[in-house]
């Protein structure tokens, strides 16, 4: 009940700061580096014409520092950021923590989007990879790069 207070007070707060929600589960692809990214985003705020990207998380989630972000390795929000920008100017991204109803945003968003480039431009430069899709579809099902083989 308490979780749910703070949670519905944060959103009011929200709601009087002009935002307003405009996707739920919003499904979206875009092409970044040479790479097809597809996602789908939690959430995407819009007040005027500025969006804001809310990943909602129950749990834990990564936050670097200045002096960390170079070993990030997690990319989640930065993804996000660029499928959320085909709809329109995204001024913020971050995480929805429901434990605390508190929305956490990403600070190092534009250093974490020049390494992701770097490090898509080092995997679509990498030529001796031996990939074979499995006959055994059934490997399929909790495979991390079933999206990459375009296996359905």
């Amino acid at each position: 009940k308490r979780r749910m207070n703070e949670f519905c007070t944060n959103e009011i707060e929200r709601f009087r700061d002009a935002w307003r929600v405009k996707y739920c589960e919003k499904s979206i692809e875009c092409d970044f580096a040479g790479m097809r990214l597809s996602g789908i985003i939690d959430r995407i705020d819009m007040k005027d014409e500025e969006l804001s990207v809310l990943d909602y998380k129950t749990g834990s989630y990564p936050l670097y520092t200045a002096k960390t972000f170079t070993d990030a390795t997690d990319f989640q929000l930065e993804f996000y950021y660029l499928l959320a920008s085909t709809l329109g100017r995204v001024s913020s991204c971050g995480y929805y923590d429901l434990k605390d109803s508190k929305i956490v945003p990403e600070a190092l968003l534009e250093e974490k989007l020049a390494i992701l480039e770097s490090h898509i431009k080092d995997l679509l430069n990498i030529e001796d990879v031996n990939f074979e899709m499995t006959e055994d579809v059934k490997s399929c099902l909790f495979c991390e790069f079933k999206i990459m083989c375009g296996r359905e």
